[in-house]
């Protein structure tokens, strides 16, 4: 069985903008540690599967910090986007 992680981004104190989607979590922190030198801020992954936040990751300003952490079980999460 395949899962699929979603990367979200962080607007704002309740919002979040999707990103994209990749298929593991290490492919999700390596994208992320990618962003973060574009677009600093605090990003978390979203399992498909278990429809948690499996991952926070946050940057500083000296430089992207990856600190995957487990969250709260009731996250409230934007749906993607269709492709269209």
């Amino acid at each position: 069985m395949s899962s699929s992680f979603d990367i979200l981004k962080k607007i704002g104190v309740l919002n979040f903008e999707w990103v994209e989607v990749v298929r593991d979590l290490q492919a999700a922190e390596t994208r992320i540690q990618e962003l973060q030198v574009r677009s600093p801020g605090e990003y978390i992954v979203f399992s498909q599967h278990t429809l948690q936040v499996v991952g926070r990751f946050s940057s500083l300003m000296a430089g992207a910090v990856a600190s995957p952490q487990r969250a709260q079980r009731n996250a409230t999460l934007p749906t993607r986007p269709n492709a269209s």
